[in-house]
């Protein structure tokens, strides 16, 4: 039968992925401007947004 490989995991622990995710959301808010990201599930991201209603299903 085969050999089952051993998953290889990256080291990062939670604090370093965090880490990384809020500069990843730092450098793309800098290059966009504010309100380009936003996490899901936060106050800031259930806020209402303006849009114009087109009537088209494929918009």
């Amino acid at each position: 039968m085969a050999e089952k490989k051993a998953k290889k995991t990256t080291g990062n622990s939670d604090d370093a992925r965090q880490q990384n995710l809020d500069d990843a959301m730092a450098q793309i808010t800098k290059t966009y401007g504010e309100g380009s990201i936003m996490r899901l599930g936060t106050a800031r991201a259930q806020s209402s947004i303006e849009g114009i209603s087109t009537g088209a299903l494929s918009l």
